[in-house]
């Protein structure tokens, strides 16, 4: 069996590239920017290059309002009760988190229903990948963190 899944050097790569943005960010200064990297905007939704079924990008505003946070596939979906898919998830997980932890260091590891690992990344914002039925990464704005964080959410 095997997982459509995104290379974790060009996710740790795009990612890089959002923390590099200047935040705020509204939408359209979001959907500008990312054709930078292989990004576009398909029937006004912003999506990856990563060739996953999946690859809208979710959590943008829909107005000019600034940007607190995104989320978008790094992985296909497995299959509800797929134990080999749901093995592969966790794998695919663990290789981002490494890819991670050696562009940005240790982070904690979240356990539960939904593991997540995180890094507070200062001025450039906030990462956060996680895995469900698929593994996922959600790119934060300085803000957010500091939000997150007053919340006792991070």
């Amino acid at each position: 069996m095997s997982l459509a899944s995104t290379a974790p050097d060009r996710v740790v790569s795009d990612l890089e590239w959002w923390l590099g943005r200047a935040w705020p960010l509204t939408r359209s200064d979001a959907c500008a920017q990312a054709s930078e990297i292989g990004w576009r905007l398909e029937a006004g939704q912003l999506v990856t290059d990563y060739g996953l079924p999946d690859p809208v990008v979710l959590g943008l505003p829909p107005d000019e309002k600034s940007v607190s946070e995104f989320t978008f596939a790094l992985t296909d979906r497995a299959a509800d009760g797929d134990e080999s898919a749901g093995d592969l998830i966790k794998d695919c997980f663990g290789e981002y988190a490494d890819a991670g932890r050696a562009q940005w260091g240790k982070a904690p590891l979240a356990r539960g229903r939904r593991p997540a690992i995180r890094w507070d990344l200062g001025a450039r914002g906030g990462i956060r990948m996680w895995h469900g039925s698929a593994v996922f990464a959600t790119v934060m704005s300085p803000d957010q963190v500091s939000t997150l964080k007053t919340l006792n959410d991070w």
